[in-house]
């Protein structure tokens, strides 16, 4: 698993509940954390920005990231309302 700096365990154990919840798999999609450079961004607290692709739409959003944001909400949000696309169809078993 990718090490990440403000994506907390329980986030990213929110996040992996969703795509289930959704019919998706975690290797359906990539995330790349950002964090903002604090100097620039005039605040104390440890803040960035979340990207998530769907690699097999290549479909992508951003959201914000550290205390007072939401992003696994955000992103449940997007993800039932297909901004992602559609989950694969499951072959059935024979």
């Amino acid at each position: 698993m990718t090490s990440f700096h403000l994506i907390t365990d329980d986030e990213f154990a929110q996040f992996s509940a969703v795509l289930r919840e959704n019919g998706w798999r975690e290797q359906d999609f990539e995330l790349q954390e950002e964090e903002l450079d604090q100097a620039q961004a005039e605040v104390e607290t440890c803040t960035g920005q979340l990207g998530i692709r769907n690699l097999l739409t290549q479909a992508v959003e951003v959201y914000r990231l550290g205390p007072g944001w939401e992003w696994v909400g955000d992103f449940a949000r997007d993800l039932s309302n297909g901004r992602f696309g559609q989950p694969p169809r499951k072959s059935p078993r024979l």
